[in-house]
């Protein structure tokens, strides 16, 4: 089911992650819900496969496939896709000049990250309150799961004070950003760089910095809200 005009939209990118039903559970049980989008932009690689009961990301695509309010959107992409594009980059450009993102408010989630259960309520509420408020952040923890499976807390990316200019790269993480969706018009197609080579890794950031360069000030909203978890499937590679 779409919400027509939902007044927050939540753009996941997933590539064959197991932690996508963590990710997810994460979104789908936030305290605001009722005027969400969530749109989960799938590599499909799984697509076709022998359905064997071990593919993680067939057995979450039918459980939250139908979830009121979420659409799930394959890419189609090929196993060689990144050698030819940055994909994460190219299909966050592609949904945004294809009009999918419907809310007032944008944020970007990524398939091994996790949402405090309040950030809805609080980053949308935020700019609910404040009209004249383009972009605001929350405080990132940050932690590495091994191999192992021992954990690791890394230094977190606290939100204190507005930023501005065009220095948000390695600043900011995407993930820790709510936006209005009226910035992206004042930023030219493609929004984010989609060469495959050195900027891939940080086009989100790249993304930050032109976003910087469009609004006065970032402001900030010094409560940690978002999860960035490194994992060994955080690298783009195909895994089940």
């Amino acid at each position: 089911m779409k919400f027509l005009e939902p007044t927050i939209t939540c753009l996941v990118m997933s590539h064959m992650k197991p932690t996508l039903r963590e990710a997810l559970e994460s979104i789908l049980t936030q305290t605001r819900q009722t005027d969400v989008q969530v749109i989960v932009i799938d590599s499909g690689q799984w697509i076709g496969k022998e359905d064997d009961g071990s593919c993680v990301m067939r057995t979450v695509y039918r459980r939250y496939a139908a979830y009121p309010g979420l659409e799930w959107y394959f890419t189609g992409e090929r196993t060689n896709e990144r050698t030819t594009v940055c994909p994460v980059a190219h299909w966050t450009n592609l949904a945004i000049r294809e009009r999918l993102i419907r809310g007032k408010y944008l944020c970007f989630f990524f398939d091994d990250d996790l949402y405090e259960p309040t950030f809805m309520e609080k980053m949308g509420g935020y700019l609910d309150e404040h009209p004249d408020c383009e972009a605001v952040r929350c405080t990132q923890r940050r932690v590495e799961l091994r191999a192992d499976g021992t954990r690791r807390e890394l230094p977190p990316l606290v939100a204190e004070g507005p930023i501005s200019g065009q220095n948000f790269d390695c600043r900011v993480d995407g993930g820790q950003v709510m936006l209005r969706t009226s910035v992206l018009s004042r930023i030219a197609d493609p929004w984010l760089p989609e060469d495959p080579g050195e900027t891939c890794s940080h086009s989100d950031g790249i993304f930050l910095n032109k976003v910087g360069g469009v609004i006065p000030q970032m402001d900030a909203l010094n409560e940690t809200l978002y999860t960035h978890q490194h994992t060994i499937y955080s690298t783009y590679t195909p895994s089940r």
